[in-house]
């Protein structure tokens, strides 16, 4: 068995290069591989891996090696991606197998991905296999694929490109990313593209259904590239805590806008801190993404002048 627990930990300024004799240049800040064994995957909790680079996963790496058909997996909460570079998945890249035994074999809950940047597909996320992936109450924004504008590339947000695995995605922005494409007739998918499986109450910014395939979903306030929805956060900033997120600014669609019944992780079971320890919810329901808002939203009646 296999495993290996961080915690309260910075992984900053860390490189992979790709080898012109050997090839790799896997995962800049940490390359996770090795056999998948019941519950013995990698945790991360309250970290943040930023400022790393590489030719695949600037961030984080998971995925096989040449003695290992599985890759391995990761739990990742309450911690911060940030401003890692690559190849491909300048936040993560997910390249293990898939399944093993009914799990998700990446679980992402209450963390921000953001700032991240490739040259090619998947600004913040890139899995370009048979991987499985779950993101419960996450904020993916100001990610940048195809950074130097070629067009070879697209979705800053999130690129999946295996046609048989879709990304559970519930009670998460995923917003203000962007695809620097340009050229005659350039492919723009800035926040997805690829199979997503919406699982509630998530907040897309600018959704391309052609490139995008996603589920009925009545709850999943969207956006599109002609008509974008706004997250309304504010900039990455410690806020007065120990990590580095986006606030939910005033009027943002996000706060009280989660699951009525608490937000939840695959398991079902109550999500009930943000990703700073604040309790959630806050209010009457929980806010969409990695912050819920420490302050309440009122209306005030001003009183009637009569003259």
């Amino acid at each position: 068995e296999y495993g290996m627990s961080i915690a309260r930990s910075e992984i900053r300024g860390n490189m992979a290069p790709k080898s012109l004799t050997l090839g790799g240049g896997n995962g800049g800040g940490i390359f996770i591989a090795g056999p998948n064994r019941s519950n013995t995957q990698i945790t991360i909790q309250t970290s943040t891996i930023i400022a790393n680079s590489s030719n695949w996963g600037g961030g984080i790496y998971i995925g096989p090696t040449d003695t290992d058909r599985f890759g391995g997996g990761l739990t990742l909460t309450n911690s911060s991606i940030l401003n890692n570079s690559a190849g491909n998945g300048g936040g993560m890249m997910i390249n293990n197998t898939g399944n093993y035994a009914s799990r998700y074999e990446t679980y992402l809950e209450n963390s921000t991905i953001s700032g991240n940047n490739t040259l090619m597909h998947g600004g913040g996320i890139y899995m370009p296999s048979t991987s499985t992936l779950a993101i419960s109450n996450c904020t993916i924004t100001d990610n940048i694929a195809d950074s130097d504008g070629d067009n070879n590339g697209d979705s800053g947000g999130i690129q999946n490109f295996s046609s048989t695995k879709s990304i559970r995605l519930e009670n998460t922005i995923l917003a203000g990313n962007l695809d620097a494409s340009t050229g005659e007739q350039p492919t723009i998918v800035h926040d997805c593209r690829g199979n997503l499986d919406l699982f509630g109450y998530n907040l897309i910014g600018k959704l391309d259904a052609s490139k995008c395939i996603v589920n009925v979903d009545a709850t999943t306030l969207r956006g599109s590239n002609t008509s974008p929805l706004d997250a309304l956060l504010g900039p990455l900033d410690y806020y007065g805590y120990s990590t580095l997120t986006h606030e939910l600014l005033p009027g943002s669609s996000a706060i009280n806008g989660g699951d009525p019944t608490g937000c939840k992780n695959p398991l079902d079971a109550a999500i009930l801190n943000d990703q700073r320890g604040e309790t959630r919810p806050y209010n009457s329901r929980c806010d969409i993404g990695a912050v819920e808002v420490q302050f309440s939203v009122k209306k005030v009646f001003l009183p009637a002048i009569l003259r």
